[in-house]
């Protein structure tokens, strides 16, 4: 680990999240007007699906994740969850490694995957090579506490807690 303490936070995601929730209203008055789904709305079912991405991207507001070589802390409006390494007992990672869950200690830390910033997003979307420092650090911190990772399916829906 190169560095002792990573802060980041979940902005680029809440930022990204509204823009596509923005994109999902708007479309379907251009695209798909006059349509009709099951007998309602083309534009309406835009908008619900909107809300609903909207309110999903509102999961990352005010998040602050601390990473140091003993614990890892997400702090949110709601309060904060903090798990020491050496109580981690596994890692759940989500499809397309866009989610993580942290078990332990009878907690859970739910985020969505870190990046540095909204160029490392692309990059990542882009090119198989590229990682995002952020979370190549998490992860080798994980790896290097030997805490085992697992694949899940329903990890988007899953939420943190103390």
């Amino acid at each position: 680990m190169r560095r002792s303490i990573i802060r980041f936070s979940e902005n680029v995601q809440l930022a990204m999240g509204l823009i596509a929730a923005i994109a999902i209203a708007v479309l379907p008055h251009y695209t798909l007007e006059g349509s009709r789904f099951g007998g309602i709305s083309a534009v309406a079912v835009g908008h619900a699906v909107a809300c609903l991405v909207a309110l999903w991207s509102l999961r990352s507001f005010g998040v602050s994740m601390t990473l140091t070589a003993t614990s890892l802390t997400r702090k949110s409006p709601w309060g904060e969850v903090r798990i020491k390494w050496d109580e981690m007992e596994r890692l759940e990672i989500g499809p397309a490694c866009m989610w993580l869950v942290f078990h332990g200690a009878g907690n859970r830390i739910w985020m969505r995957k870190p990046v540095s910033s909204l160029a490392s997003w692309f990059d990542d979307e882009n090119d198989d090579d590229h990682e995002d420092p952020v979370l190549a650090s998490l992860l080798e911190m994980a790896e290097h506490h030997r805490v085992p990772a697992e694949s899940g399916i329903l990890t988007p829906f899953k939420t943190s807690r103390a």
